[in-house]
């Protein structure tokens, strides 16, 4: 069985990347014989066994508990750039661990670091996983991704969306880029009108099953579509081009 590593900010993030990945392993995998068995083929794990991701939060930690060091370096010309250093040290962490075939980060944008992609792209690239790692980088969060992937599926549901689309005066399927992150009431206690988790808690009347079904059932079609600006797109791209499936017995490139 394959070992992926997936970095990610919680179960939250695990539960929509898995997801994602193994929906697009399932058409090359099924073409030969083996679509049934993608639990078996792959394990998604953290920095142990037990584990089913690696929380970011937790890097550092793990990182220096097995006695790693870091080798100075820079990022984006004269400064360090945090996420650079932190996804060095997930690489490391993966390289350390020795058995692990692929890494997957995903890291929501930060406000303060709007360059986190480009970032973990070098990390990548100066640590040798090119071939091997995964980026993604929601923004503002991971709920954006679940967004993009809801379809009212009565009139009930369109009615929320209608009343979502009049309140924000923009649709937040469509650009869930331009929601807020965070926090869901401000320092007064008053709701933040455009605090994306919310929001997808009215749209899916706050069902963990409603939401899991719009990363499992909404077209790849729409969901490249609408997930340019919130960093989807970009990760479907970046997914395909490491072709994961290859590395479980799937179709040559």
């Amino acid at each position: 069985m394959r070992r992926w590593l997936l970095v990610c900010e919680g179960p939250t993030d695990h539960d929509v990347v898995t997801t994602l990945v193994d929906r697009t392993l399932h058409p090359e995998l099924l073409s030969v014989g083996l679509d049934a068995n993608i639990p078996h083929l792959r394990a998604y794990v953290g920095a142990s066994a037990n584990e089913s991701h690696l929380r970011w939060s937790e890097v550092k930690t793990r990182f220096d508990r097995i006695g790693l060091r870091m080798i100075p370096g820079k990022f984006g010309g004269d400064h360090r750039s945090g996420s650079f250093v932190e996804a060095r040290k997930a690489l490391r962490l993966a390289t350390k661990l020795g058995d692990v075939d692929a890494v997957i980060l995903v890291r929501d944008q930060d406000r303060d670091e709007t360059d986190r992609r480009r970032a973990f792209e070098e990390a990548r690239r100066v640590e040798d996983w090119e071939d091997r790692a995964v980026i993604g980088v929601p923004i503002p969060e991971v709920e954006a991704w679940v967004l993009v992937g809801f379809q009212p599926k009565d009139d009930d549901e369109t009615r929320r969306l209608a009343e979502e689309r009049t309140r924000l005066g923009f649709d937040p399927t469509l650009k869930p880029e331009d929601l807020n992150p965070g926090r869901d009431h401000d320092q007064d206690g008053q709701p933040i009108k455009k605090a994306i988790k919310p929001i997808l808690e009215r749209l899916t009347g706050g069902d963990p099953e409603r939401r899991g079904v719009c990363v499992r059932t909404t077209s790849f079609e729409q969901l490249r579509a609408r997930g340019e600006g919130c960093g989807l797109t970009a990760f479907l791209d970046d997914l395909a081009a490491r072709r994961l499936a290859d590395r479980l017995g799937g179709p040559a490139a």
